[in-house]
Parts: C-alpha cells; structure tokens; sequence
C-alpha cells in the first residue's frame, strides 16, 4: 500500500504494534472510471482503489483482534447507512504508581464505508474543535489543502469515487503528551503494610469530563496461594480471578456525575505485589474533539444521509 508518511510534513502515526497481515488487492472494477492509476502505467502501479483500501484494511486488521467484547457490542449497535464513517480511538497510557504520566498516546482514525455507488463522490465535513496539540493527517489520495482550509475531507481528483463496499481510512491523527492533567481517568493505588497483610486502598478519578466511560475494568494483580483478598467498601462490583490471581474491579459506568470511586481489601503480601493495575474499558464518545458533522454530494451539492460510529478504548493502560 501507499506509505502513509511518505512526503508529508507531519509525523509519523504508527497505527498498531501488531505485525501488518499480508494484504491481497481486490480484483479491479471493469472500465467504470471509478478507479485511477497514479503515475506511470504498467503491472507495479497500485490502483487508487487498492491504496485506500490497503490503509482501511491495515487499521481493521490489526485492531479487529484485540476488541474487547464491549467495543463490538458498541459497534454493532449501530445502524449504518450507504455512507458510514468509524471513528476509532486508541490509548496507550503508563503512569507511575507513585504519580508522574511517562507516556500517553492517543492515535485516531477516521475511516469510510460507500455501500451505493450513487454516493461515491461525496465531501465529508469535520467539526474540529480540538486545542490540545493533535497533529492531523489526511491519506495522500486527500485533498490536504481542502482539509487544512475547510476541515473538509474530499478526494484530490476531480471526477473519481470512493471506493465501494471497503473500510478506506481517509484521516488520521496523534496526540502524545506527558501531562498529567490529560490523562482521561486517574488511578490511585496505595497500598500499606499491616504485620505480613497489606490493606489496600484504591481510587479513580475521571479527569475528562466530556468523556464516558462503560464496562470499566480496573484489575489489581494479587499474591497467588494466600486465598481471596477481604474485600471491604467498594463503589460498583468486584470479581476474583483465581486463575489470573486479580481482583476485578468492575463499574458500568464513569461518566461527570460518577466521576469517582473507591475501593479497600486486604490480603497477605507485600506492597509491590499489587501492580501493575491495568485498566480497560469502552467508549462511545471520543476523547479528541473531532466530530463529523455532515456529508454533501460533490455532483448536486445535496446533503447525504451519513451514519457513524465512535469507538474510543485502550490499547495498554498500566499503572506500573
């Protein structure tokens, strides 16, 4: 496929850690005009069809697997229409357990779905609303001055579709940052030695108030052969996995009005013995204020009946 990072003067956006599978060209719509060769003819040119498709395919691809549960509930929820964008939201976020963010990345995707060959050619509006330092980055087969002028996304030739029936990832972007206040949920784990037990104290706190968060999961490792910790006050539920040796701790939803909870037990073991805490969770409402506003047809200039999704989860959060 096209390299994303190749002549742009942003940086680069790696998408996932997984290897990138193999990829297999669709086979070439017949003479329809609906797909174009860049540069010189010959058998080593991909298609314009082929590199959208290539970049939809390798985000899909590799964060398909990784899905909780919860995201494909979330994503099949939704109803879509013949033209349908997913946005998808990536963290990856460690923080010490003494305090202090040592990385935190947030990598989005917004990518296209044309279902009716009537609305191939189509401009899709962005509202942008995001002030933090998110760099953006449009697919080469993009108009990047429309985007950077109107915050439009459309396609550089005149008179060329999208292509049908395949997620096509048409704008990136990247937020990395080390400020603490960014983080969208705080974790604090504490715990204290009390002759060979260790009482443990446990608190979240939802930093971003736009955002909201369901089927939370904050797992706390736990010494193994001991038995089950002595679980005392908690907000929302909890689960001991024996097999893992973690104590779940389980809330359906952290949200502005819910934005913090507490949870104590006890268990014998030592202080170290309880992290990493790693957290995950769904959301249906992106962490970046980025949002798709409208989609206009190029030929009739008529609005476009659209569809979307939002997906916004972790990747990797630890609290080491």
């Amino acid at each position: 496929s096209h390299d994303f990072n190749r002549g742009t003067q942003v940086e680069t956006l790696p998408v996932a850690e997984t290897q990138r599978p193999s990829y297999t060209a669709p086979s070439r719509p017949r003479s329809s005009g609906s797909a174009m060769k860049l540069g010189k003819k010959g058998k080593d040119v991909e298609s314009f069809v082929d590199k959208l498709v290539a970049e939809g395919e390798r985000v899909t691809s590799a964060t398909a697997p990784r899905q909780p549960t919860a995201v494909a509930k979330a994503s099949a929820a939704v109803q879509h229409s013949s033209v349908h964008m997913r946005v998808s939201e990536r963290l990856t976020l460690v923080a010490g357990r003494d305090g202090g963010l040592q990385n935190m990345e947030i990598l989005g995707i917004i990518q296209l779905r044309i279902s009716d060959s009537e609305f191939g050619k189509v401009l899709i509006a962005i509202d942008n609303h995001e002030d933090r330092n998110v760099l953006f980055q449009t697919h080469p087969n993009v108009d990047k001055q429309l985007w950077s002028r109107k915050h439009q996304i459309g396609l550089k030739q005149e008179g060329r579709s999208f292509p049908l029936n395949q997620d096509v990832g048409v704008l990136k972007w990247r937020l990395q940052t080390t400020d603490e206040s960014l983080m969208p949920l705080s974790i604090n784990c504490w715990p204290s030695d009390n002759e060979g037990k260790c009482d443990v104290n446990i608190e979240y706190e939802l930093l971003q108030d736009n955002l909201e968060l369901t089927d939370v999961v904050i797992a706390i490792p736990v010494p193994s052969g001991v038995g089950p910790p002595v679980v005392g006050e908690l907000d929302g539920e909890h689960h001991y996995d024996s097999k893992k040796h973690a104590l779940e701790w389980c809330l359906p939803l952290i949200n502005a009005s819910n934005k913090t909870g507490s949870l104590e037990f006890s268990i014998a073991g030592m202080p170290g013995d309880f992290f990493p805490v790693k957290v995950t969770f769904v959301s249906t409402k992106p962490y970046c204020n980025i949002e798709v506003t409208g989609v206009t047809s190029v030929e009739s200039g008529q609005p476009v009946k659209f569809s979307t999704e939002v997906v916004f989860s972790p990747e990797k959060f630890e609290i080491v």
